[in-house]
């Protein structure tokens, strides 16, 4: 007489198929039946964990290396670029009887150009032009200015602003110690 068992089981969706599958590989993976989870598991103990790391560091090594040959050779081609770049800036610059670009006061520069690409040329002078101003309802934004110039010129109102509240701060002050000087004397003030 045939079996049916295979009928007697409830049919499973696809969702439930993968389920009960990725459900088998963790059970699996969590036993230890797989090579990588077993290394792993053996790297737990001293001895083990050396060989473990040895057998990485000679498998990682070489394409290390190469990658860094790679990266010395593109910051030479790119600094070689940028210097061209920067004499040509200041080409045009004599040419049209403007100014010369300034230097961009950072290691990773030369001239206004980054040895880090033009996107992060953009990232540094947008960020340069970004302030911190105060809104209506009294909180802080940041807020990026349009050029260079009116960021500046924001901070100069701000340093001005900021002068003249010490000053009236120190004003007050001096006010205080007079009246507090003449009381502590006993000298009559007329103000």
């Amino acid at each position: 007489m045939l079996s049916y068992h295979f009928l007697q089981e409830p049919i499973m969706d696809d969702r439930q198929q993968l389920s009960r599958y990725f459900l088998h590989c963790s059970r699996s993976y969590r036993l230890g039946k797989t090579e990588d989870w077993q290394r792993r598991y053996d790297a737990i103990y001293p001895a083990r964990r050396e060989d473990f790391q040895n057998d990485l560091k000679q498998r990682f090594e070489k394409i290390k290396d190469e990658l860094r040959q790679v990266e010395i050779i593109l910051r030479e081609v790119l600094k070689a670029q940028l210097l061209l770049l920067n004499q040509l800036d200041h080409q045009l610059a004599e040419l049209t009887g403007q100014p010369p670009p300034k230097q961009v006061p950072r290691r990773s520069f030369i001239g206004k150009r980054s040895l880090l690409g033009p996107c992060h040329e953009a990232f540094c002078e947008e960020r340069r032009r970004t302030r911190q101003v105060l809104n209506r309802n009294g909180i802080w934004r940041s807020s990026i200015f349009p050029t260079l110039e009116e960021a500046e010129a924001y901070d100069r109102q701000q340093a001005q602003k900021k002068a003249q509240k010490r000053a009236e701060r120190k004003a007050k002050q001096m006010v205080r110690m007079r009246r507090w000087l003449d009381e502590c004397l006993g000298v009559e003030n007329s103000d």
